[in-house]
């Protein structure tokens, strides 16, 4: 009987053995179908990036991305095959190249059959993906926030975007406001290609602890990357502690703004009351939610934003900025969003929703479970 293989391609796929959490989105919706098919193979092609970067403040944290290890999970088999290029523009135009190399060398190496291909991200992946497998085989293109509003919506990258995702069979998104940007980017694109599919909690992982704790604990919960907000939360943070004692900030997730989020902590004196936390396993997230007083979410560009459902599956209030996929997830709970680089308000609804009964977790959970 013939084999029913899948093969997922993708810029990101977390190491699990080594607790290396990159793209856990990734990870989580190919576990959702990992009964439906005989073998899974992923593929992650990595940058390299030299370690001579790590003499620069705001390129240290880049090199840290690399040297994931393969590695085999039930019927799912990782691999990471690495390209070198640099953070820089010059490098990063000709990524789609390099990656489809190593995309068919792997392919060659290892002998891997497959009967579809499941991609993730627009750019470099996408269009990796189209130039290094055989027309016929069947594609689905997972397109996940940034690849869409900010690559894609880039004048200079439209038309190549239009042509890399009308190549592909299917479309997927986890928002209806990505559907719609996909739309309004290429108004003849078939709306019938496009399936949104938001990415689903783990109930075993995420459920609420009902009692308030005494401890108040601001939690952000984020890719240390540029639009995420940190700088912002910071600062809002410093205005918060004027008026609030012994408040906690925990900052969890790793990426290239680690040193710079350091150094900006050490700067402002916040050392005492802000913890980088690093990476955090998936597992262990729900414990960091029911912990916690607030999450704090002030990204200035989401499709979607997964930890916002994963906070109030936990009973968790959350204080986000006004991005497209924010207002989508917090549609029910309008009252704990706020403008978009606003620090004033971002600390005025923290204060608002640490020293007053205004956001009771019971409540927010009970809401969030009918959504």
């Amino acid at each position: 009987m013939k084999k029913n293989n899948l093969l997922v391609i993708t810029n990101g796929f977390p190491e699990i053995k080594s607790e290396r959490y990159h793209c856990q989105f990734v990870y989580e919706q190919t576990k959702l179908v990992q009964n439906l098919f005989d073998e899974i193979t992923v593929i992650s092609p990595q940058p390299y990036f030299p370690s001579f970067l790590n003499k620069f403040p705001r390129m240290a944290g880049y090199s840290k991305l690399s040297g994931f290890h393969d590695y085999k999970v039930g019927n799912m088999r990782i691999y990471y095959p690495t390209y070198f290029t640099l953070p820089i523009t010059l490098f990063r135009e000709h990524n789609n190249i390099l990656m489809a190399k190593v995309i068919k060398k792997i392919i060659q190496q290892k002998n891997i059959q497959y009967d579809v291909v499941h991609a993730h991200f627009l750019y470099p992946t996408g269009e990796a993906v189209l130039s290094a497998l055989p027309a016929q085989i069947p594609k689905v293109l997972y397109l996940h926030g940034g690849d869409v509003y900010s690559w894609a919506a880039n004048q200079k990258n439209t038309e190549r975007a239009r042509n890399i995702w009308r190549a592909f069979d299917s479309l997927r998104v986890p928002s209806k406001y990505l559907a719609s940007e996909l739309l309004r980017l290429d108004p003849k694109l078939d709306e019938n290609k496009i399936q949104i599919i938001a990415p689903s909690i783990d109930k075993k992982i995420f459920y609420p602890k009902l009692k308030r704790n005494k401890e108040k604990i601001v939690l952000m919960v984020a890719n240390l990357v540029e639009g995420k907000g940190h700088l912002d939360g910071l600062k809002a943070f410093v205005k918060l502690r004027e008026h609030g004692q012994g408040v906690k900030l925990k900052i969890i997730g790793t990426g290239p703004l680690y040193n710079f989020i350091k150094q900006q902590i050490r700067k402002m004196k916040l050392e005492a009351e802000v913890e980088m936390v690093g990476p955090v396993a998936h597992t262990e997230l729900g414990k960091w939610y029911r912990r916690a007083s607030v999450l704090l979410f002030p990204s200035y560009a989401e499709s979607f934003g997964i930890v916002q459902s994963e906070a109030m599956a936990c009973g968790l209030p959350v204080v986000a900025y006004a991005n497209e996929g924010s207002r989508e997830v917090l549609f029910d709970h309008p009252e704990y969003l706020v403008k978009i680089g606003d620090i004033e308000q971002l600390s005025e609804k923290l204060l608002q929703v640490l020293y007053s009964p205004y956001a009771q977790p019971d409540q927010i959970h009970r809401k969030t479970a009918k959504t």
